[in-house]
């Protein structure tokens, strides 16, 4: 018997010995199959057009793109975009775009790698210099590639600006950022991933060029210079992520040489494939057996060679491949097919187990909860035929925690799914709480979770689809707002406050959301506020100092004493709720640059100096003037001025701003009643003591959540992400 399983054993080692042989072949096979396609001459394989070189260092020079008057795509305007020139002075040689842009690499599927210089703002206390400087990068006709690239910042006082410029309308500027912070104690313990803890990260906007980056510091390092003296940001490729680790301790003498690459798209002309196709050469240079493709938001178009076909696309067409040859290989790939359908089965198990997977089973199980009767578990199949494969048309937002598409179930059933940015493997089981939490919560004005697969690198959360679009859209579009009447928006803020208070106070384990803003509140073809965005979220340590590491949210909306103290409070809630009630009442974006002075930028000065000046009346949206409800209106700013309170202990709770909302509605409903008077009454009463609510139904369904909380004292639960901070 042992003798028969040695020799299957020996049998199984020698058929797998043999496939990964197959597997280590297969790039020479094809190799072998591209150099003896139709022909085999040098002019069907060349890259570069006659007499030009084709590399420059270590680096390829792909037609269009070429060194010297002859060698690139000639055309009287766009010509000029495609000229490189070689720098021999270093070692190896350099490949140089425009005046000193160095360029690494080059694809024919139309990205362009180039080195820039960090922005970073130094300080050094010892010799009292302060050093700085903000970085741009200037392509003229080609976009940042979106989807390769991300802005970054590193230091422990540190925040980035964005600033960028749209390609199909130069007049439209963008304008993003991202901030962290963290002491030396959590400074000393960053890692080697961008997770949030001296490091922040966001994506790039659509469609822009012409980037400028600056660095800036809150305190100028006053509290960390010891052991972080600058502040870097950059817009980096994603697949060349620097370490926080390694470059936070890095001095100035350290970050002026630094260079990291980035990736821009690069594309022919300025004309779409029908317009170019009709005009002909010089604007339309597809050859033989390729294909036109259209590029949605950027210029121009982009050659590709059609399926079976290889080659470069803008010089002598593509070619065919040898069937003859593949066809020797049929047995080779069907083994491949195989050994990679085992790897694939494997990889699914291991991402199922490292997004905690495990652990969701475990404690159901415990609970004789079967898996799918609490959260529907969704395939990686699905979710690709849901998405598209993931396709970049499916994309409805971004965010600087992960990108969110719109899927279609084979039910039929239309949903909104996340897909974090990364995962921080010490917030698994945090996480698996959260869809746990999550999928109890039974709101009418809470974005109900469907459901999460965890066989991806990231875990997937998904939503129920909301059509309408986000309160920040409704508020800052002309056409939209004028939808937004003072009823609409009073109704939304009390739905909004109500769901918090209930988040607060009536689950067995209190939720705060973290990031409430106005992109987070969906509305519904009914103009029902419906909140969304609990990627911010995490159960809360117990321990503070845990906690302060753990400082997220969006800049203009984060609670100050959140900021400098990093103690999660219901009421860093409460603060930004109060920045969503002054968008509701002055339709102003939380932060913006269209308000000059510093102070201003920010709405909570903005808002706050103009209350205490008693100019209300000229911050108010001029669309809810007109609506006849000031003795409304002043009661909400009075209540805004409460919410902004920079100590959370001065601050109202949820409950107690819910309720008040609904009595300022009441004087909208009983004009004739002196609602004031009770209001203030009211207010007396709940900072005696808050009101106990009845939360069984609640209860029964939650115990599942934590296993081992059922002896335990209330704890609070903030939902935050498995990703790096924004």
């Amino acid at each position: 018997m042992v003798k028969g399983v040695s020799r299957n054993l020996g049998y199984y080692r020698v058929l797998i010995f043999f496939i990964d042989m197959m597997v280590a072949m297969l790039p020479f096979s094809l190799q072998i199959v591209s150099e003896t396609t139709v022909f085999n001459t040098s002019s069907q394989i060349a890259i570069a057009l006659p007499n030009c070189p084709e590399k420059c260092g270590d680096t390829q020079i792909p037609y269009p793109f070429g060194i010297g008057e002859n060698c690139h795509y000639k055309h009287p305007k766009d010509g000029i975009y495609y000229s490189v020139t070689c720098n021999t002075s270093t070692s190896p040689p350099s490949l140089i775009y425009g005046d000193s842009l160095e360029v690494t690499n080059i694809t024919l599927e139309g990205n362009i790698w180039v080195r820039n210089f960090v922005a970073y703002d130094c300080f050094n206390y010892t010799e009292e210099m302060h050093y700085k400087q903000n970085t741009s990068v200037r392509m003229n006709r080609f976009v940042v590639s979106t989807t390769q690239n991300s802005l970054v910042a590193i230091g422990c006082d540190t925040y980035v600006w964005f600033n960028s410029v749209g390609i199909t309308n130069s007049s439209t500027q963008y304008h993003s950022g991202c901030m962290t912070t963290c002491n030396e104690e959590q400074g000393n313990s960053v890692g080697s991933m961008c997770s949030g803890i001296g490091c922040c990260r966001a994506f790039i906007p659509n469609g822009v060029y012409n980037v400028s980056v600056q660095a800036k510091s809150f305190y100028n390092h006053s509290y960390v210079v010891d052991f972080n003296p600058c502040s870097i940001a950059f817009v980096v490729a994603n697949d060349a992520m620097p370490s926080p680790k390694e470059y936070l301790p890095k001095n100035f003498a350290y970050v002026e040489k630094l260079k990291l690459p980035m990736v821009y798209n690069w594309s022919i002309g300025t004309k779409d494939c029908l317009t170019a196709q009709a005009a002909e050469e010089p604007d339309y240079i597809c050859k033989g057996n390729s294909t036109c493709v259209d590029l949605p938001d950027e210029r121009g178009y982009r050659c590709q060679c059609k399926p079976g076909f290889q080659g470069n696309p803008y010089l002598h067409g593509c070619q065919g491949v040898g069937g003859g040859i593949i066809a020797f290989f049929i047995g080779a790939l069907w083994l491949y097919w195989q050994h990679g359908q085992r790897q694939i089965k494997k990889m699914k198990e291991s991402f199922f187990y490292q997004n905690g997977g495990h652990i969701l089973e475990t404690k159901l199980k415990r609970r004789d909860i079967s898996m799918g009767s609490i959260v529907k578990m969704f395939t990686v199949e699905e979710i690709k035929k849901a998405t598209d494969n993931y396709s970049v048309s499916s994309i409805i937002g971004r965010g600087g925690f992960g990108m969110v598409y719109k899927g279609i179930l084979t039910n039929n059933q239309v949903v909104a799914i996340k897909k974090s940015l990364k995962v921080d493997s010490s917030q698994v089981e945090q996480f698996i709480n959260e869809v746990i939490a999550l999928s109890h919560v039974n709101h009418k004005n809470v974005v109900k979770l469907l459901g999460c697969c965890l066989e991806t690198e990231v875990p997937l959360l998904v939503y129920e689809y909301i059509r309408n679009g986000t309160l920040y859209e409704h508020l800052h579009d002309e056409h939209k707002t004028r939808l937004l009447t003072w009823d609409v928006r009073l109704r939304i803020a009390t739905e909004v406050a109500g769901v918090l208070a209930y988040l607060h106070t009536m689950t067995t384990i209190p939720i705060i959301h973290r990031d409430i803003k106005s992109m987070n509140i969906l509305l519904d073809e009914n103009y029902i506020a419906k909140v969304s965005d609990f990627g911010a979220s995490k159960l809360a340590p117990t321990n503070q100092d845990q906690l302060a590491s753990m400082i997220q949210g969006t800049c203009g909306y984060l609670d100050p004493e959140y900021l400098q103290t990093g103690d999660l409070t219901e009421k860093s809630d409460v603060y930004s709720f109060g920045v969503v009630l002054a968008e509701l009442l002055t339709r102003e974006k939380a932060l913006s640059y269209e308000r000059t002075e510093d102070d201003k930028k920010c709405l909570t000065s903005y808002f706050l100096r103009n209350l205490k000046d008693d100019r209300l009346l000229e911050i108010l949206d001029d669309n809810i003037k007109s609506d006849g409800a000031l003795v409304q209106i002043k009661e909400v700013a009075n209540l805004v001025k409460r919410c902004l309170k920079v100590k959370g202990e001065d601050r109202p709770t949820m409950k107690q701003v819910a309720r008040e909302l609904e009595d300022i509605k009441e004087i909208g409903s009983h004009p004739w009643s002196d609602k004031r008077g009770v209001l203030l009454q009211k207010e007396s009463e709940y900072l005696v003591g808050e009101i106990q609510v009845n939360s069984n139904d609640y209860n029964n369904s939650i115990t599942a959540m934590n296993d081992s909380s059922s002896n335990s004292q209330s704890r609070v639960v903030s939902l935050v992400p498995l990703n790096d901070g924004r």
